[in-house]
């Protein structure tokens, strides 16, 4: 006890450039360590990929069967007797690496505890548990909050994404005035809260607030999460591979947007749509099967009320469909902030669809185009604020050696959409029509500039979603 009071009498002993250097010497620390944890959750990953890969490459008892594998982003023919023994050189020596970088990541956490010990450095998430609960540990603590609320809610210090602060011990009092930076202050106070957000006073006069589409409480306004740079107009949240949907929209008021997501009944559509209803945005599915998006439209809706979704057919495999679909969306004259050409499909077998053209090359661009060109009138006379968009939802698999368009011979319309099985790889297929999906972007940004149409194409990386025969 007395050791824990010379350190915090130490602490507020020093100067506050002294204090700035040890709050960035264990901000460096927990850099430090995030990165090692980053690099072995992406390298286990990869181990993973070896391990499906191997698990089937050691089945084929014919070692001369072709194979492909990637080597700087483009599909390299060999056999499978030439790719076994590379994967399992690989594969161990991604093994090694992952052990050293847990190792690293173990020695890194106990020289951040010796850190906090040292300094007295805790949590603001640790303070709010001792306001929750009080120094004896009582939860029964009334507030104006009811009590079967108060149990779906848990604190922010289960929750330890929610906000990161440091606050240094002081030697008179455990309370800080400098916790916030003034500018957080300001903006705590001169703003409305984030979408989702409420506040409630405790009968003891404590102000808190809830999350409602979350189900947390906290003593933290939430405010200080959507500050932004004066200069920059950035957010300060940072967002890595690992963001959900939810993530990317936390606090955002989408109340006042309509969107349209193509494929959104499973995988990465279906996120992208719960993720924009939860928000208020008014989201169409567009769908081949009206009661998959039924379903899905009512799954979402059981996790929030007074929720915007619906779904409406639209069959990639039929252009007809999706100009029934354009002019029946044009008829009923209603807004279009935000077109997500998300659906996709990747097939093994050799289909054309009922317009003659090879199915993968419609369902990702030709069906995707002519659905874009069919709503742009919508786009553009819809009022708001700030610019639609239009956003289509790519491949690293663009990066593929494209049989239909060629830097020297041009575009051959009869590779693009082969019309036989004679000339159809299902791997370059869907890669080419990935590209073309890019290539329209790029060409409608040029007509389209983004003070009219914001334009952009996002890479899905690395999902658990299943794209063999099902649209995303």
């Amino acid at each position: 006890m007395a050791t824990k009071s010379k350190a915090k009498g130490n602490v507020a002993a020093l100067t506050n450039d002294q204090q700035q250097q040890i709050v960035s010497g264990f901000q460096s620390l927990r850099e430090e360590q995030t990165q090692l944890v980053s690099k072995t959750q992406d390298l286990e990953m990869d181990l993973k990929e070896h391990d499906l890969v191997l698990s089937t490459l050691r089945t084929i008892t014919d070692k001369q069967r072709r194979c492909y594998r990637m080597i700087g982003g483009v599909l390299i023919e060999h056999t499978v007797g030439e790719v076994l023994p590379a994967l399992e050189s690989n594969r161990e020596q991604i093994k090694n690496v992952i052990d050293t970088y847990k190792q690293k990541s173990e020695e890194k956490s106990k020289e951040i505890q010796t850190y906090k010990e040292k300094y007295d450095i805790h949590f603001a998430s640790e303070r709010n548990q001792q306001q929750l609960t009080g120094p004896s540990g009582d939860t029964t603590k009334s507030t104006s909050t009811s009590e079967s609320t108060k149990e779906q809610i848990k604190d922010d210090s289960s929750n330890a994404n929610f906000l990161f602060l440091l606050t240094m011990a002081s030697a008179e009092s455990d309370e800080s005035d400098d916790e916030l930076p003034t500018s957080w202050e300001k903006c705590a106070t001169n703003s409305d809260l984030p979408y989702g957000w409420k506040q409630v006073v405790e009968k003891d006069g404590n102000i808190g607030y809830i999350d409602e589409l979350n189900k947390r409480f906290s003593m933290i306004d939430p405010r200080v999460m959507f500050q932004q740079d004066a200069t920059t107009q950035d957010m300060t949240a940072t967002y890595s591979h690992q963001s959900t949907a939810l993530q990317i929209l936390y606090g955002k008021d989408l109340s006042h947007k309509t969107a349209v997501v193509t494929g959104g009944t499973t995988g990465i559509g279906y996120e992208i749509a719960r993720s924009l209803a939860k928000h208020g945005c008014q989201v169409i599915i567009g769908c081949r099967h009206l009661s998959k998006g039924e379903a899905a439209c009512k799954k979402i809706r059981q996790e929030q009320k007074n929720i915007n979704i619906s779904c409406r057919e639209l069959d990639l495999c039929s252009l007809r469909s999706v100009k029934q679909f354009g002019e029946k969306y044009r008829q009923d004259r209603l807004p279009l902030h935000l077109l997500i050409l998300n659906a996709g499909v990747l097939k093994t077998k050799f289909n054309l669809t009922e317009d003659g053209n090879e199915e993968m090359f419609q369902v990702n661009y030709l069906a995707q185009v002519y659905l874009t060109l069919s709503l742009i009138s919508v786009l553009l006379t819809t009022e708001s604020k700030t610019p639609p968009r239009v956003v289509a939802v790519s491949c690293e698999a663009h990066r593929v050696e494209s049989p239909g368009i060629s830097v020297t011979d041009g575009i051959k319309v009869d590779r693009l959409s082969p019309r036989s099985p004679a000339y159809f790889d299902h791997l370059l297929a869907y890669g080419q029509s990935k590209l073309c999906l890019i290539m329209f972007i790029a060409e409608f940004r040029r007509n389209y500039p983004p003070k009219h149409i914001v334009s952009s194409k996002v890479n899905y990386g690395e999902h658990k979603y299943n794209v063999f025969g099902c649209r995303r």
